[in-house]
Protein backbone atom coordinates (compact mmCIF):
# COMPACT_ATOMS: atom_id res chain seq x y z
CA UNK A 1 0.00 0.00 0.00
CA UNK A 2 3.10 2.20 0.55
CA UNK A 3 4.22 1.41 -2.31
CA UNK A 4 1.47 2.54 -4.32
CA UNK A 5 0.47 6.15 -2.45
CA UNK A 6 4.34 6.62 -3.48
CA UNK A 7 4.60 6.19 -6.76
CA UNK A 8 1.11 8.21 -6.76
CA UNK A 9 2.91 10.36 -5.11
CA UNK A 10 5.82 10.45 -7.27
CA UNK A 11 3.50 10.98 -9.98
CA UNK A 12 2.03 13.94 -9.22
CA UNK A 13 5.47 15.69 -8.65
CA UNK A 14 6.07 14.58 -12.05
CA UNK A 15 3.00 15.82 -13.45
CA UNK A 16 3.70 19.24 -11.23
CA UNK A 17 7.07 19.42 -12.74
CA UNK A 18 6.42 18.74 -16.27
CA UNK A 19 4.17 21.66 -16.31
CA UNK A 20 6.97 23.76 -15.34
CA UNK A 21 9.82 22.73 -17.12
CA UNK A 22 10.48 23.05 -20.73
CA UNK A 23 13.40 21.22 -22.37
CA UNK A 24 15.88 23.26 -25.28
CA UNK A 25 14.86 19.88 -27.58
CA UNK A 26 10.78 20.94 -27.37
CA UNK A 27 11.20 22.67 -31.06
CA UNK A 28 13.24 19.83 -32.91
CA UNK A 29 11.18 17.13 -31.57
CA UNK A 30 7.77 18.20 -33.28
CA UNK A 31 6.50 14.55 -34.75
CA UNK A 32 3.43 13.48 -36.93
CA UNK A 33 0.75 11.32 -35.29
CA UNK A 34 0.71 9.22 -37.72
CA UNK A 35 4.05 8.20 -37.66
CA UNK A 36 4.71 7.62 -34.04
CA UNK A 37 1.27 7.46 -33.06
CA UNK A 38 -0.87 9.79 -30.43
CA UNK A 39 0.70 8.38 -27.45
CA UNK A 40 4.33 8.06 -28.04
CA UNK A 41 4.18 11.54 -30.11
CA UNK A 42 3.15 12.83 -27.02
CA UNK A 43 5.32 11.29 -24.79
CA UNK A 44 8.61 12.64 -27.55
CA UNK A 45 7.02 16.22 -26.99
CA UNK A 46 6.66 16.21 -23.33
CA UNK A 47 9.55 18.53 -21.83
CA UNK A 48 11.92 16.73 -19.14
CA UNK A 49 11.58 17.76 -15.38
CA UNK A 50 15.29 18.86 -14.31
CA UNK A 51 15.65 15.99 -11.91
CA UNK A 52 14.61 13.14 -14.26
CA UNK A 53 16.70 14.87 -17.05
CA UNK A 54 19.63 13.95 -13.58
CA UNK A 55 18.34 10.98 -13.27
CA UNK A 56 18.24 9.75 -16.53
CA UNK A 57 21.79 11.28 -17.21
CA UNK A 58 23.73 7.72 -16.18
CA UNK A 59 21.56 6.28 -18.56
CA UNK A 60 22.99 8.54 -21.71
CA UNK A 61 26.31 8.21 -20.04
CA UNK A 62 26.19 4.39 -20.90
CA UNK A 63 25.23 5.09 -24.07
CA UNK A 64 27.99 7.14 -24.93
CA UNK A 65 29.98 4.74 -23.56
CA UNK A 66 28.81 1.99 -25.75
CA UNK A 67 29.16 4.17 -28.89
CA UNK A 68 32.95 4.34 -27.87
CA UNK A 69 33.21 0.37 -27.35
CA UNK A 70 34.53 -1.92 -29.64
CA UNK A 71 34.65 -5.69 -29.41
CA UNK A 72 35.76 -8.64 -31.79
CA UNK A 73 32.26 -10.07 -31.76
CA UNK A 74 28.34 -9.12 -30.95
CA UNK A 75 28.29 -11.80 -27.94
CA UNK A 76 31.41 -10.06 -26.13
CA UNK A 77 28.92 -6.55 -26.70
CA UNK A 78 26.22 -8.48 -25.61
CA UNK A 79 28.00 -9.54 -22.36
CA UNK A 80 28.91 -5.85 -21.39
CA UNK A 81 26.04 -4.00 -22.28
CA UNK A 82 23.18 -6.35 -22.45
CA UNK A 83 20.77 -6.95 -24.62
CA UNK A 84 19.98 -3.62 -25.70
CA UNK A 85 22.79 -1.61 -25.64
CA UNK A 86 25.44 -3.69 -27.10
CA UNK A 87 24.49 -2.71 -30.73
CA UNK A 88 25.94 0.88 -30.32
CA UNK A 89 29.03 -0.59 -29.85
CA UNK A 90 31.35 -1.55 -32.49
CA UNK A 91 32.27 -5.06 -33.49
CA UNK A 92 33.97 -4.89 -36.75
CA UNK A 93 37.91 -5.26 -36.52
CA UNK A 94 38.21 -3.34 -39.84
CA UNK A 95 36.92 0.19 -37.96
CA UNK A 96 39.76 1.87 -37.09
CA UNK A 97 38.01 5.41 -36.09
CA UNK A 98 34.57 6.04 -35.81
CA UNK A 99 33.03 9.30 -35.06
CA UNK A 100 29.47 10.40 -33.62
CA UNK A 101 26.91 12.63 -31.72
CA UNK A 102 24.60 11.82 -29.40
CA UNK A 103 21.50 14.47 -27.97
CA UNK A 104 19.56 14.16 -25.16
CA UNK A 105 15.88 14.96 -26.64
CA UNK A 106 13.44 14.33 -23.52
CA UNK A 107 12.51 11.31 -20.80
CA UNK A 108 10.08 10.43 -17.99
CA UNK A 109 10.37 8.33 -14.48
CA UNK A 110 7.61 6.90 -13.21
CA UNK A 111 8.98 5.06 -9.62
CA UNK A 112 11.03 2.16 -11.37
CA UNK A 113 10.43 2.74 -14.75
CA UNK A 114 11.60 5.04 -17.19
CA UNK A 115 12.04 5.67 -20.97
CA UNK A 116 13.97 8.11 -22.49
CA UNK A 117 14.80 9.92 -25.93
CA UNK A 118 17.70 10.68 -27.65
CA UNK A 119 18.81 11.76 -31.46
CA UNK A 120 22.66 10.44 -33.01
CA UNK A 121 24.29 9.61 -35.97
CA UNK A 122 27.38 7.90 -36.57
CA UNK A 123 30.35 6.99 -38.94
CA UNK A 124 32.86 4.25 -38.49
CA UNK A 125 36.51 4.44 -41.00
CA UNK A 126 38.66 1.78 -41.73
CA UNK A 127 42.24 2.26 -41.57
CA UNK A 128 42.78 3.81 -45.17
CA UNK A 129 40.26 6.54 -43.56
CA UNK A 130 37.13 5.17 -45.94
CA UNK A 131 34.07 5.66 -44.47
CA UNK A 132 32.63 2.03 -44.39
CA UNK A 133 29.65 2.80 -42.03
CA UNK A 134 26.78 5.42 -41.29
CA UNK A 135 23.83 5.49 -39.46
CA UNK A 136 22.01 8.59 -39.35
CA UNK A 137 23.65 12.22 -40.51
CA UNK A 138 24.50 15.26 -38.70
CA UNK A 139 21.64 16.68 -40.63
CA UNK A 140 19.36 14.01 -40.24
CA UNK A 141 19.90 12.29 -36.77
CA UNK A 142 18.22 9.14 -35.80
CA UNK A 143 15.68 9.18 -32.97
CA UNK A 144 16.10 6.41 -30.20
CA UNK A 145 13.68 5.36 -27.31
CA UNK A 146 14.92 3.49 -24.40
CA UNK A 147 13.12 2.10 -21.68
CA UNK A 148 15.05 0.92 -18.65
CA UNK A 149 14.16 -0.21 -15.49
CA UNK A 150 15.32 0.13 -11.82
CA UNK A 151 16.80 -2.96 -10.57
CA UNK A 152 18.48 -3.04 -7.25
CA UNK A 153 18.94 1.23 -7.82
CA UNK A 154 20.11 0.71 -11.14
CA UNK A 155 18.70 1.77 -14.08
CA UNK A 156 18.94 -1.49 -16.45
CA UNK A 157 17.88 -0.90 -20.42
CA UNK A 158 14.88 -3.17 -20.59
CA UNK A 159 14.09 -1.52 -24.19
CA UNK A 160 15.55 0.29 -27.43
CA UNK A 161 13.11 1.01 -30.49
CA UNK A 162 15.37 3.95 -33.46
CA UNK A 163 12.86 5.65 -35.55
CA UNK A 164 14.04 6.92 -39.32
CA UNK A 165 14.77 10.76 -38.87
CA UNK A 166 12.95 11.27 -42.25
CA UNK A 167 9.97 9.66 -41.31
CA UNK A 168 9.10 11.47 -37.88
CA UNK A 169 10.50 14.67 -38.94
CA UNK A 170 13.11 17.58 -37.71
Amino acid sequence: MKRIILCIICTLIAAATLSSCRSSADSKTNVPDVVLGEELSNKLNTPCSEEDRAELQPILDDVEKAFSSVYDSREEAKAEWGEYLCGLTQFKPETAKEEHSIEFLTGKIDCDNAYMWFSYWKKEYDSDGTLTYTVGSEEEPLKSRLTAEKQNGEWIVTGAVDYESDLIGK
